[in-house]
């Protein structure tokens, strides 16, 4: 049993050796430490009398000498005589001193008739690591309860690479204990030494005795070091003392690149050049070919740590790596550099710590900081860590963040410890969707349907783990799993996929399961929804006697989603469908807590999500999360039945009669107008002023309905004369959006400019105006307008993803991107933004990433339309029609609105198939939403594919009338027109779509519908 625990890295002008010396310790050590009379505590098996650790650092090397006495005082303290002592043969040589056992004041010298026994050491071998140690070892022969144990050795260690550039560290106990410890360090004035102790060892110096330096520090029945619970790593290192003779970071940088850069240096005909041709052959972009070579090194070269012949930082030459296929972080590092410089890719090594090196930059300049070597390239922008030892990594965005906190570069000039800024993910660890159809009614069994992603450092492992399986015991594996994940579905069918692109899993299940629902036929019914309430984040206490300001580490890089879909049983005359679900935007703690539910068409979805943002917060965020904890949003997310709203009673005539209050007044009115009933709507907004004149919903619906039959200056009329009185800026908005539509443009921008000076610094009404100048063509200033108003709320995602969207409209696609790129950095659980990026990444050819992206907004709300209809169109570029079709097929089958037809009509059209049932389900969509311009749209692309260009014609007609800058409807026209023989008409058409948008008509370019 050692006390005290020694770490030294350097030394030199010492002769190595791999056997064992018996002799007496140096003349410069010095006697025990005086024992202490306390007593062990009860039960302990044994008692530390003293223990002594000392070094002396000097030109000829550097020798650590140990000692301790123990008491046995229980059996089970007899392990206590399997003397071990380990040690490097390249580096080391070990002399024993003493071994002896004292009872009842008698000494027995053990080594008078027993040896050290001397076996070669490899305990890692499992961890594939080959070290070369040596280890002797020596069973205590007699040894008994009550006696007392002594023990004593120095090991003399060189280091042929660092020199007489000592360093290392000195322990001392930080649990509480009855005895004498001793920590003791020497050096000679000749050698330049520095040296730090932990702030809790209070005033320590070093004494100059006789040309020498000593610094010696006692402690005697230490109490217990106190920690401080929940802090960073850097701040619970109690008891230490560190020391160094490297001058600086850069000291140390400039004496390990030598190593790797000549490591990495290749023959002429090396192999490794042939393999670098392969690679530049078939990618040609900088960053392609680094991915290929990571790949290369991870996938061909097997992870075996060899720290034989003083190799701990001398790494093996890279046409030696390849050769022998095998090679620990440094030969895989030397041989992914040699690859990357054939390949023209700027890299170099840098050494990390593996479990993070918090507190790197308050140690002294040593390597003993890091344990890992991986290598740094820059792309985009950003720096990336490539590390050959991982499996996996087919991609630089898919690369897990790294856990490093500090890297120090290898290379011959300056060089300095440099941070690693950590970033939140952007993708989830584990994301599950799980999709419930309860429709069939409350008694009978659900379909169940779930997918779950995984991604991260635990993908390789659970590949290999399932790729080793027979298909059939997978199976059973994958039904055990879902039968602890969701206990109270019975699996049907099971599956799991790897995406290599990606580097993540997928496990989806099907069957059937009971919904809990509560209540009965006569009251009403409700579900908990799954997987939709936060439990709240454990307060953040710590006893008082501990440091109260220190930071608290958090679980970082933690991020998982759960999202829900229940299709639920049919609404009825006594019931209809409501919920409870708050919505949850909360940063607390260094975790973001995110969940939105909507529900429509019989369908109630939740989404949430919980991030860690942040590796640490402080003591005044964790005040604020303490203080937060009693108003914490922890309730289960609810769906359940209300009393249905009572009809309104029928007038003399039989029609509905609403009742007189505007406010019934209004919301009948946007019904009629919704419904296509613009005259209707206008007259019933009238019977909303008349009972109240400011109404600025009803003010706004009269002219808009008057706007849609066509009377835009009864519209104008309306809106000028409530401006008059109300000068709420939303009377202009509208005002000027029927300019626009007028084609009164000037006039239009006229009322956007009064507006953007007026209100200059409301980013809500300016965000508004900037929207308006899109759709009356004025780009230019949409663009400037929220260049302003990004400048003001710079971290607001919706603002950067809506200059994306003006910015593709201009055609600036490589802008548009690193604007949806940060809306994503801001705001990761927006789905919208995952869409546009996603067409964006298309059109750009990007399609494996689009389809990522589309994935994962699918992921978050596979609800949305858009989001399906897209996803099964790339489906079926992708080559999966199949899972297309049937994706449409579920979203229609329960959809009341008519969205769902909508999209499958509008894929059907793109896709040339089925026209037939794509006619049917656009004649009932536009039944269902005859205002919606974009249904109508869709069913003129049906009779353009049927070639019925006359009620093609009249589709995109109706569609323009609705919404005249409707862009993909005057691209249809135009290749309407031009196949009727109009092609002036045709070019008048594809001209106006254009200047509205640049990308209009690339769905139907790409189907082969030009004009």
């Amino acid at each position: 049993m050692l006390a005290v625990a020694i770490s030294l890295t350097a030394g030199c002008a010492v002769a190595a050796s791999r056997d064992i010396h018996y002799g007496p310790p140096g003349a410069w050590v010095i006697p025990f430490p005086l024992p202490t009379a306390a007593e062990a505590p009860e039960g302990a098996p044994v008692r530390v009398i003293d223990s002594d650790s000392q070094i002396r650092v000097g030109d000829g090397g550097s020798e650590m000498y140990v000692t301790y006495r123990l008491k046995i005082l229980k059996p089970e303290g007899l392990s206590a005589g399997n003397i071990v002592a380990t040690w490097s043969p390249s580096s080391d040589d070990i002399t024993i001193h003493g071994l002896k056992i004292i009872r009842a004041g008698q000494v027995t010298d053990v080594l008078a008739k027993t040896r050290f026994q001397i076996i070669q050491r490899e305990d890692n071998l499992d961890a594939a690591m080959l070290d070369g140690g040596l280890t002797a070892t020596l069973q205590v022969p007699g040894l008994q309860v009550g006696d007392e144990l002594e023990f004593a050795a120095t090991v003399r260690r060189r280091d042929p690479i660092f020199g007489e550039k000592a360093g290392g560290f000195m322990q001392l106990p930080v649990a509480g204990m009855p005895g004498a410890f001793r920590a003791r360090l020497v050096w000679p004035d000749s050698v330049p030494l520095h040296w730090r102790a932990t702030p809790d060892l209070g005033a320590v110096s070093a004494l100059d005795r006789d040309g020498k330096q000593e610094l010696v520090y006692e402690l005697r029945d230490p109490k217990a070091a106190v920690p401080t619970d929940g802090a960073p790593a850097r701040l619970n290192v109690r008891r230490r003392f560190v020391y160094s003779g490297f001058e600086s970071w850069k000291d140390v940088s400039n004496r390990v690149f030598p190593l790797f850069d000549k490591a990495s240096q290749l023959t002429p005909n090396s192999p490794v050049r042939l393999e670098a041709a392969k690679i530049a052959a078939t990618a040609k972009d900088p960053q392609e070919r680094a991915e290929a070579a990571l790949k290369l090194v991870q996938d061909r070269i097997r992870y075996v740590y060899v720290g034989l012949d003083g190799r701990n930082y001398r790494p093996a030459d890279a046409d030696e790596t390849w050769s022998r296929r095998f090679g620990d972080c440094k030969a895989k590092s030397v041989l992914l550099m040699a690859l990357l410089r054939e390949l023209g890719v700027e890299a170099e090594p840098v050494l990390v710590n593996s479990q993070g090196g918090d507190g790197a930059d308050q140690l002294l300049p040593t390597p003993t900081a890091f344990d890992h070597v991986v290598v740094r390239t820059h792309f985009g922008g950003k720096a990336w860590l490539l590390d050959g030892t991982r499996l996996g990594d087919g991609r630089l965005e898919t690369l897990s963040p790294p856990v490093y906190r500090w890297v120090l570069p290898l290379r011959p000039g300056p060089a300095d410890l440099e941070p690693i800024k950590p970033e939140p993910l952007l993708r989830p660890l584990e994301s599950t969707v799980l999709e419930v159809d309860a429709s069939a009614g409350f008694d009978k069994p659900a379909k169940v349907k779930v997918e779950q992603v995984i991604r991260g450092d635990g993908v390789a492992v659970m590949r290999s783990s399932l790729a080793g399986l027979s298909a059939e015991d997978a199976e059973h594996m994958l039904k055990r799993y879902w039968s602890r994940e969701a206990s109270w579905v019975e699996p049907d069918s099971v599956a799991w996929r790897y995406d290599d692109y990606e580097n993540l899993i997928v496990l989806t299940m099907t069957g059937v399961g009971q919904p809990d629902w509560s209540g009965d036929d006569q009251d009403d019914r409700s579900l908990e929804i799954y997987s939709a309430g936060f439990n709240p984040p454990n307060k953040l206490h710590r006893p008082k006697e501990q440091d109260q300001t220190a930071p608290w580490v958090t679980g970082f890089p933690e991020f998982k989603r759960w999202t829900t879909l229940i299709t639920l049983p049919p609404a009825t005359a006594k019931w209809r469908w409501a919920y409870f679900s708050d919505p949850v935007h909360e940063r607390l703690g260094g975790s973001s807590y995110w969940r939105e539910a909507s529900l429509k068409d019989g369908v109630v979805r939740t989404t949430m999500s919980r991030r860690v943002f942040a590796p640490e917060i402080s003591a005044a965020d964790a005040a604020a999360l303490n203080d937060r904890l009693p108003h914490f949003n922890n309730k289960m997310s609810t769906v359940y039945q209300a009393k249905a709203e009572p009809k309104a009673d029928p007038d003399l005539n039989g029609k509905t009669k609403p009742a007189q209050d505007p406010v019934t007044l209004t919301e009948a009115a946007n019904r009629l107008y919704r419904k296509g009933q613009f005259s209707a709507a206008a007259l019933t907004y009238d019977k909303a002023l008349a009972v109240d004149s400011t109404s600025l919903t009803a003010t706004i619906g009269k002219a808009e309905s008057l706007d849609s039959i066509g009377d835009r200056e009864g519209g104008l009329h309306v809106i000028d004369a409530a401006i008059k009185v109300d000068h709420d800026p939303n009377l202009a908005l509208v005002r000027a959006s029927i300019l626009s539509q007028a084609g009164r443009i000037q006039e239009a921008m006229a009322t956007l400019d009064a507006l953007s000076a007026s209100h200059h610094d409301n980013v809500a009404l300016l965000r508004q105006v900037a929207g308006e100048a899109v759709y009356a063509g004025a780009d230019a200033h949409a663009v400037a307008t929220l260049d302003a108003v990004v400048a003001m709320a710079p971290t607001d995602g919706d603002l950067h993803r809506q200059r994306a969207l003006i910015l593709d409209e201009v055609g600036r696609l490589d802008d548009a991107l690193a604007e949806l790129n940060e809306a994503n950095r801001l705001e990761p659980e927006n789905g919208l933004t995952l869409a546009h990026r996603a067409k964006l990444l298309e059109r750009l050819g990007r399609q494996r990433d689009a389809q990522a992206d589309i994935d994962e907004a699918w992921r978050i709300d596979p609800s949305d339309g858009g989001i399906r209809s897209h996803k099964a169109q790339m489906l079926i570029h992708a080559g999966h029609a199949e899972e297309a079709w049937a994706l449409l097929d579920a979203w229609a089958a329960h959809d009341q609105s008519g969205r769902s037809l909508n999209g499958r009509c509008w894929v059907r059209g793109l896709n040339d198939v089925k026209l037939p049932e794509a006619e049917a389900d656009c004649a009932e969509a536009v039944a269902r939403g005859p205002v919606v311009a974009s249904y109508w749209d869709s069913y003129a692309l049906i009779a353009l594919r049927s070639g019925r260009l006359k009620d093609a014609l009249d589709r995109y007609n109706r569609a323009l009338a609705l919404d005249p800058r409707q862009a993909a409807s005057l691209y249809g026209r135009a290749v309407v027109r031009s196949r009727m023989g109009d092609k002036s008409a045709s070019q008048a058409d594809f001209a106006a779509a254009k200047a509205i948008d640049v990308a209009a008509g690339l769905e139907l370019g790409a189907a082969g519908l030009t004009p």
